[in-house]
């Protein structure tokens, strides 16, 4: 007679066996503790057989344990542990995100222009800031605030505010 073990916590199918013969009586069958001589329901792809005990009875639940899956917040691999919860329901997709900055939309990834004008601006915007050793971002608002004449500014920072204003001209809006 076969007999069919299950998680005692999950109820999850864990294996299959042959009943042992009772020494004591005849046609007995032991079945141990974590065990059913109730076949289980056919499994379906992405599902697992779960053991009702006060039930006795089997059911299909979601199964993604082990298969490919990515945060639908962050775009990271995921490894699923959880058993009974569609992808959807743990915020997870099987769909592998494309490199690059990225966001789901719920039934794609789509490019995050946010992330992608961020990546962009940052190494310019550090430019900019270590060209303020120069040219103070305080002389540059009084230069435009006032009118003043830029001429009259050492060389070096007539370049340096030519420089910043080219990398201004850079930055993603």
């Amino acid at each position: 007679m076969d007999i069919y073990h299950y998680d005692p916590a999950t109820g999850a199918l864990t294996g299959v066996a042959q009943a042992e013969a009772s020494p004591l009586e005849d046609d007995v069958w032991l079945i141990p503790a974590n065990a059913t001589s109730v076949a289980p329901t056919a499994a379906q792809p992405l599902t697992c057989p779960v053991f009702d005990a006060a039930a006795k009875t089997w059911s299909l639940v979601p199964d993604y344990r082990g298969q490919p899956a990515w945060s639908t917040t962050t775009a990271l691999p995921v490894a699923v542990t959880e058993l009974g919860k569609t992808l959807a329901d743990l915020g997870l997709t099987a769909v592998e995100p494309p490199a690059g900055p990225v966001k789901w939309d719920g039934a794609a990834w789509q490019p995050d222009a946010v992330a992608i004008k961020a990546a962009h601006n940052a190494p310019i915007l550090a430019q900019i800031a270590a060209l303020d050793v120069f040219v103070p971002r305080g002389l540059e608002d009084a230069i435009a605030a006032y009118g003043w004449d830029v001429t009259k500014l050492p060389a070096v920072q007539q370049e340096r505010l030519a420089q910043k204003a080219a990398l201004r001209a850079q930055l993603q809006a």
